[in-house]
């Protein structure tokens, strides 16, 4: 199914939701880095951001950072906004994706330019102390966390910062704030668990989907993985399932598999500045090797 045959999602989730029952207690939701697999993210975020417009579920705070962020303020925002809808978050993406195949136009150069007539103008104040945005700081790639934002241009500078992947993703080497300079999140740090607040943790890290994908937007069938993520996260929901890429999250992580993913990514960036010459299909086959392998 092509972009251009959009179902009826939002009319879908509606009719979805009216089989969950409220949640009790609220949630803070964890939104890993993964880039483009941010289309399995829009999904489950949808189903999330319906109960929250019938009172049935309470978002405390999102953390996320590089892809995930993409998806967060869409669902802060349609808190607010009940007019927003996922089929409109869908053509958002779908012009990213054409911009790209017809203009050759970097990923995040063009998401951002997208996002800015995306934005309500108080979207900065409904997604500051609610929206926590991690990113790396140059030189020595500690991680930075901002969760107050000035206005939207602020909002997006943060935005741009946590998803610039040097010669990748955009054509800057790096995004500059405050005087300081940032690059992509890579990967989130651990989250501390607040008292009486339940965790979320939505790992786009493993979902199941090829590296050159996630970086590049030549992905047009991507339905199906809208509606993936909306089914799992139906069935997290209402039936407490988890899968391994939505799950409770425990404060825990493998520091080893980031360290891995990290150096992947390192290797990948020096490889194509110096040569600029290599299979990105026969990288992402590296990659998952290394990154989901057990």
């Amino acid at each position: 199914m092509e972009i251009d045959a959009v179902p009826d999602f939002d009319s879908y989730i509606e009719q979805l939701i009216q089989y969950i029952p409220p949640q009790n207690e609220p949630i803070d939701l964890i939104i890993s880095t993964g880039g483009l697999a941010a289309y399995y993210a829009a999904g489950v975020v949808s189903v999330f951001a319906y109960l929250q417009r019938d009172k049935k579920i309470k978002i405390n705070k999102i953390y996320c950072g590089s892809g995930g962020v993409f998806t967060a303020i869409p669902l802060i925002l349609s808190e607010k906004y009940t007019n927003l809808k996922l089929n409109d978050f869908i053509s958002l993406y779908s012009t990213i994706i054409n911009d790209y195949n017809d203009n050759n136009t970097k990923i995040v150069d063009s998401s951002i330019s997208k996002f800015r007539d995306y934005l309500t103008p108080d979207a900065y104040k409904l997604c500051s102390n609610k929206l926590y945005i991690y990113k790396t700081e140059l030189p020595f790639l500690t991680k930075k966390e901002v969760h107050t934002f000035t206005d939207n241009e602020h909002l997006l500078s943060c935005l741009k910062a946590s998803s610039t992947v040097p010669y990748l993703t955009t054509k800057d080497n790096y995004v500059e704030i405050d005087n300081k300079k940032f690059i992509d999140c890579f990967f989130l740090p651990k989250i501390q668990k607040e008292h009486n607040i339940r965790q979320v943790y939505i790992n786009l890290v493993k979902y199941d989907y090829p590296m050159y994908k996630r970086i590049f937007p030549i992905d047009k069938n991507i339905i199906c993985i809208i509606l993936e993520g909306i089914l799992d996260s139906y069935r997290f929901i209402k039936y407490n399932k988890s899968t391994p890429v939505i799950y409770e999250y425990n404060g825990l992580y493998s520091k080893y598999k980031y360290i891995k993913y990290f150096s992947f990514i390192l290797l990948f960036f020096i490889i194509y500045k110096k040569y600029n010459i290599f299979s990105l299909y026969f990288w992402s086959k590296i990659y998952k090797r290394i990154i989901f392998y057990k």
